[in-house]
């Protein structure tokens, strides 16, 4: 028997597939991990996107901090 698939190594597509299926796992401990990553990546996308900013020379250092 070979070694067991990780779901870090599962393309999204499969990852997605399995979690619809009957399969124990990935179950919703799973999911809600990937959601909370995906949240957290977005958060990481806003503060990348407004560092810098004039526009938000205020919140620079808070934005600093949570980035």
């Amino acid at each position: 028997m070979g070694d067991p698939v990780r779901l870090t190594d599962l393309p999204l597509r499969d990852l997605a597939d399995r979690l619809a299926s009957r399969e124990p796992v990935p179950g919703g401990g799973s999911a809600a991990a990937i959601a909370g990553a995906m949240g957290a990546a977005l958060v990481s996308m806003v503060v990348e996107l407004s560092v810098g900013r004039p526009e938000h020379v205020a919140h620079d250092a808070a934005l600093r901090e949570i980035g």
